[in-house]
């Protein structure tokens, strides 16, 4: 088990590497060193969680919340009360990663989502 988090670990922090080479203002929320393994909580400055599920949920295992959340459509509590600032908190996003995650599959993820970013900002810059 302790090597499957090392592994998944890995792969999230590869992941997260990928995502902030590529895009702008990328924020990691939580403790960088103290997280779970599977799980990759960032904001996107500028584009609306909502905007970015509706993109990129097909193809991903991402959300706007923690998992007993699911469902709720309000604001975090839980990154309010880190005092982060409503852009944000609004543009939160949750990515799970697991012990099938292939390094193939971090590669597309992070395509998709920097694909959806440079498309979404395109289309605010309209």
């Amino acid at each position: 088990m302790a090597e499957d988090e090392r592994a998944i670990a890995t792969r999230r922090d590869h992941l997260q590497a990928l995502l902030l080479e590529q895009i702008p203002n990328l924020v990691i929320n939580g403790d960088p060193a103290h997280r779970l393994a599977g799980n990759l909580h960032l904001s996107i400055p500028g584009i609306l969680n909502s905007v970015a599920i509706a993109r990129v949920r097909p193809h991903l295992a991402i959300s706007t919340g923690s998992a007993c959340s699911s469902g709720v459509e309000a604001p975090s509590h839980v990154l309010q009360a880190l005092g982060l600032s409503e852009a944000i908190v609004e543009s939160a996003l949750r990515i799970g990663l697991g012990k099938f995650t292939t390094d193939d599959e971090v590669q597309r993820a992070a395509d998709i989502l920097i694909h959806m970013v440079r498309n979404v900002s395109e289309l605010v810059l309209r």
